[in-house]
């Protein structure tokens, strides 16, 4: 194999790895799977990890014909139902010099998308996380009035208007964890993913992707959006109800009180949390209140969390 012509800020070669984390949704990934071998594959990757935690339904998969001549698999089981713990357990056996493309089991990428991840970083360096643009692949229409309320990774996204490169160097910017890339030095410095956010985690709370890229943030590593492709990420049925996405705010909140409490962002809760218990009294509520009071409860739920973890240092 010709060796990488990717390099760290040392000017070490690299090599790509590309991590699709799965749990119990063989036909899902096998889609995923096969959306990546219709594509271009830069010669800088080596391997594609399947990593299943959990579920044990996943490897079969990666030794169908077709799928395993035309792409370097890798499959790996882990036994506790924890993705980041999963995806923890899998960065140890990976060389510490490579970049990681992260792609979810439920996605289907462009052609182009891995050459955009590759060539973005060529050109913006190891010290960045990357994103790319994300459309929503329904598996029936959504009601309009959920729409809004619909977490990004359900929604089409995108910080690109023109279909161009955005590259941010002092806002902090979360790129969904459906697709993106990473060196894995600038990650683990950060501490990798934490095991109390994300699928399985006890706490109930996603956006362990978010959580990884706050603290690489903080840590100086700066986000680069590369807008000249995207994923399609499939958004099933069991999404698109009122109960998930009120328990989904609901989650969200608690992660933002928790680790990105800020004083106007208390009094906008609030607020937020008045104005609904006032228009429910009056007869007034609609699902506009209920999202309010559900994002106000989560929010002061994990800001509890946060003075606790405060009261025991």
């Amino acid at each position: 194999m010709t060796r990488p012509n990717l390099h760290d800020d040392e000017g070490h070669d690299l090599a790509v790895h590309v991590i699709i984390p799965t749990h119990n949704r063989p036909s899902l990934l096998e889609s995923t799977l096969d959306a990546i071998a219709a594509g271009t594959i830069p010669q800088e990757v080596v391997t594609v990890h399947v990593v299943e935690n959990g579920s044990q339904v996943s490897e079969e998969v990666t030794r169908r014909h077709g799928l395993n001549t035309r792409l370097p698999l890798q499959y790996s089981h882990y036994h506790d139902g924890n993705k980041s713990a999963a995806l923890n357990a899998t960065l140890k056996s990976i060389e510490a010099e490579a970049l990681l493309i992260f792609i979810d089991d439920d996605v289907r990428v462009s052609p182009d998308t891995l050459p955009v991840l590759v060539d973005g970083v060529k050109t913006h360096g190891a010290n960045a996380y990357y994103g790319i643009a994300l459309r929503a692949d329904y598996e029936a229409a959504p009601d309009p009035e959920l729409i809004p309320y619909l977490p990004h990774s359900a929604k089409n996204y995108s910080l690109s208007k023109d279909g161009t490169d955005k590259v941010f160097t002092k806002e902090f910017h979360l790129f969904l964890g459906a697709c993106w890339a990473v060196y894995r030095r600038k990650l683990v410095e950060a501490g990798g993913f934490d095991a109390k956010y994300g699928p399985g985690a006890t706490s109930g709370t996603r956006g362990q992707e978010g959580d990884a890229q706050l603290r690489m943030f903080r840590n100086g590593v700066r986000p680069v959006f590369l807008g000249q492709s995207f994923v399609w990420h499939f958004v099933p049925l069991k999404v698109l109800t009122r109960e998930w996405v009120l328990d989904r705010i609901f989650n969200s909140a608690k992660y933002i009180g928790e680790n990105k409490a800020k004083r106007s962002k208390t009094v906008v809760n609030l607020y937020s949390l008045a104005l609904a218990i006032g228009r429910r009294y009056l007869g007034m509520a609609s699902f506009r209140d209920l999202v309010h009071c559900q994002r106000a409860a989560g929010y002061f739920w994990g800001l509890s969390h946060y003075w606790r973890k405060g009261d025991k240092q």
